[in-house]
């Protein structure tokens, strides 16, 4: 999928073990997610396709999403815990968004380190 979104230092590792210190590479400025961290089984495969196609350093991802999505077992949380067990980006929680009568949704913002 990397290679049909992004061309350029798609294969560039930009994890906390990759060596990218003093280097830029290209990707996107920013990335814009809602909705996206609902199946556990695919936050791994999508936390690795964002680390691929940001920009490398300044690239920021926006996320908005429930905080648990009830019969599937993800939410912001579960993806949380990839990032920081990865801890190649850094979390920053943006807002919290509580109706009274629905989940409680997240928004999150994530940089590299």
């Amino acid at each position: 999928m990397d290679k049909l979104l992004l061309c350029g230092d798609a294969e560039q590792d930009k994890t906390a073990s990759g060596d990218t210190e003093g280097k830029m590479c290209n990707g996107y400025d920013i990335i814009l997610m809602a909705e996206t961290v609902y199946a556990v089984s695919c936050l791994p495969n999508l936390y690795r396709l964002i680390k691929k196609c940001l920009r490398y350093p300044g690239g920021v991802v926006y996320m908005a999403g429930k905080k648990h999505y009830f019969g599937v077992g993800g939410g912001t949380r579960q993806f949380l815990r990839l990032v920081e067990k990865d801890g190649a980006m850094h979390p920053e929680r943006l807002n919290d968004v509580a109706d009274g009568s629905s989940n409680v949704r997240e928004v999150w913002k994530f940089s590299f380190k």
